[in-house]
Formats: C-alpha cells, structure tokens, sequence
C-alpha cells in the first residue's frame, strides 16, 4: 500500500503584511488555507514572543505579534529590526551629572559623570584641544562617544598640528600616534531606530547615520521629514528647506517646523547651546534658518564672560545679564581660569587655554543685551 503525504497548502499561498496562513479541513478530508490577521495576542511570560520590539519604520510594539497586527492592519509591510525598545535611553531616567548612552549591544547605561575634581593638571588632547584634568577630558570623550586620548601633559601648543589644517564643520580633527593631524568623520553612532528621510532621498536609521554618511561622502545633507521614504504625499516632494519638514495635511505636502515633546533628552549643539531634546534643536535650526547640529549628548560645557565670571552655560550668563541689567557676552568658551596667564596676538582669542583666530563671526543680534 503507497500512502501519499497530503501537500502543506501553505505553501502555495502567499499572504501578505503581517499576516498568517491559516489551514481549515471541511470534515470530509479536504484541506484548504486562508491568510488571517492576528485576532489577539496572548501574554507569555518572559519569553520571546511577548517581549518589546522595534519595527523598521522605528515603531515601539509591545511584542512580534502586535508589530504583525499593525501591519496587517494598515498594509504596511513591516518587520523586527531590534527586540527591545527602538532607543533603549527613551524614558531611561540618570541621576544628574550623567547622560543615558546605548552600548553596542543595544544596553542603556548612565555615563559620563561629570564628578571630575576640579584641579588644574592640564592635558592636550589628540582633539587639538587643553583639558584641565584627564578627567574632563575622559567626560567630553564620553559625551561625543569619540576616542580622545592625550597627546601630551600641559596646555597645547599654538603650533599644535590641529592648528595648521582646516577641517570642515561635519569633521572633527584627531591627532595620530605619528604626530600628523587628520579631520574625521564621526567614528561611532548608537544602533537606535529613529528613522529620517534626508533631503537626497534616503532613509536612514537615526540622524547621526545621515550624518555620518555625509561627511563620508563629503555631500552635505539634511532631513527631510522624520519618518521613513517612500511613503505617503511627501515621498516626492522636495520643496521644503532644510531644517524643515513634510507634514501630509490633508492629502497636501506641507513644510512646516517639527513639532516637539518636552522630554528632556540634552544636547548640545554646534551653537554652543543646550537644548531640551534634539527635536528642541532643529526646531530653532527651523526657526532661524541657521545650520545647527548636535555635537554630543548632554550639556554644553562652561563658558567664560566678559565679567570674568565663568558660567555653566551661555543661558546661565544670559540670565546673569539680564538680572544684573549689564552688557555681558561670551569672552570664550571653557573656564576663566584657562586664559588667565595667556597672552595672545592682536585679532587672535583664547579658547580652553588656545589662542586662534575666530572662525566666524556672530550676527549683531547675537551680541545684544538680554
């Protein structure tokens, strides 16, 4: 006697976003199959299949199976990019003086405290840049998620080899071992899904991969519209300015400001502020149409004012200024103390213990009185 096995239909249908083939049997021997959408999904403890994950598109689901009901819901052909959050530091509280990091296996940890005693033994970085202790040097390292290490003990020299090359703003200079400056690119991004659609058309999976990508190509680049490419009215359209992004507003592309949270998620940026959050950030990009981006994660360093005070922050002297009602800008940026037995040419102007020449000049706005 030949027994045939009964072919699995399955195999035969293909079914589609999030959705699961289904085999029925009528009573009298005839198998048949059909796609369905999952109808619940079931808690199992600690196991995989109820565990957080993270989609493609950068969405947070309570488990594969919800992931699996959206997109078979909506049509959306989506997929698991990461089990866990999709930014493991979202809601991940650190105590002050921390900043919450993404390890390379995708584990938030509280880094890069700022408890440094704050005794003058200065360093000169592989930055080009003086410290005053390793310990603060060992915290910027940390921030900008950058290998910093020290070129040599005491104050950098004028003629430091960061100093005699011109890197541009998507660079950062790095001293070698042979003593030669190089400008690189940002050497570490963490593996978190916060998908962005740059202006070029490419999607990618948070903005310092966009960054990143840039400076390797040497092709400056922006966001688009947070959210992947390819989808909806603005997948085409690319008539909004940079910083700006595409709001679909009843089936109409329109370019708007990004609209922010108040979850406090610190940066600071390329202006020598501290925002609130990285939206915070491009939204004043936004606002003032000036190029601005995220230089580490955190709060800006110290700054020293034209008082001789050294402030926390520049909002902090802003604040001194207009309490005090006095004509108060930035001196430089870094401690008082730093410049304090320096000397520099006519024109030049001391930064971390450095004198160089400006490299830019503010607008007049930037200059007035709070």
């Amino acid at each position: 006697m030949i027994f045939l096995e009964k072919r699995n239909p399955c195999e035969d249908l293909r079914c589609g976003p999030g959705e699961q083939c289904v085999i029925s049997e009528n009573g009298k021997g005839y198998i048949s199959a059909h796609c369905v959408c999952p109808e619940q999904c079931d808690n199992f403890g600690d196991s995989v299949e109820s565990s957080p994950v993270c989609s493609n598109d950068g969405t947070d689901y309570p488990s594969s199976c919800h992931l699996r009901a959206h997109a078979c819901k909506t049509k959306h052909n989506e997929s698991i990019k990461y089990y866990g959050k999709c930014d493991p530091c979202k809601d991940f509280i650190c105590s002050a003086g921390t900043v919450c990091k993404v390890t390379a296996n995708r584990r938030a940890e509280c880094r890069c405290s700022q408890q440094c005693a704050m005794h003058s033994d200065p360093v000169c970085a592989t930055d080009g840049n003086t410290y005053e202790n390793e310990c603060l040097m060992s915290v910027s390292a940390c921030r900008q998620d950058s290998e910093i290490l020290i070129y040599h003990k005491g104050r950098c020299k004028e003629d430091n080899p960061c100093k005699l090359i011109h890197c541009s703003d998507m660079e950062t200079c790095h001293i070698q071992k042979n003593g030669t400056a190089i400008c690189r690119c940002i050497q570490y991004c963490p593996p978190i899904t916060k998908p962005i659609c740059a202006v070029n058309g490419k999607t990618y999976d948070n903005e310092c991969v966009m960054r990143r990508s840039a400076c390797m190509s040497k092709i400056r680049n922006a966001v688009r519209h947070t959210g992947p490419c390819g989808f909806g009215v603005c997948a085409g359209y690319d008539g909004c300015r940079p910083s700006e992004i595409c709001i679909d507003r009843d089936g109409e592309p329109v370019c708007e400001c990004e609209a922010c949270d108040s979850q406090l998620n610190e940066v600071c940026a390329s202006d020598g502020i501290t925002y609130a959050n990285e939206c915070k950030m491009r939204l004043e990009s936004c606002l003032t149409g000036k190029f601005i981006y995220q230089k580490y994660s955190g709060v800006c360093g110290t700054i020293c004012a034209t008082d001789g005070i050294t402030y926390r922050s520049e909002c902090h002297m802003r604040l001194a200024a207009c309490q005090q009602q006095k004509f108060i800008v930035i001196a430089f940026r870094g401690s008082c103390d730093s410049c304090s037995n320096v000397a520099c040419l006519d024109g030049q102007q001391c930064e971390d213990g450095i004198c160089s020449c400006p490299s830019s000049c503010p607008d007049s706005a930037e200059n007035s009185t709070v």
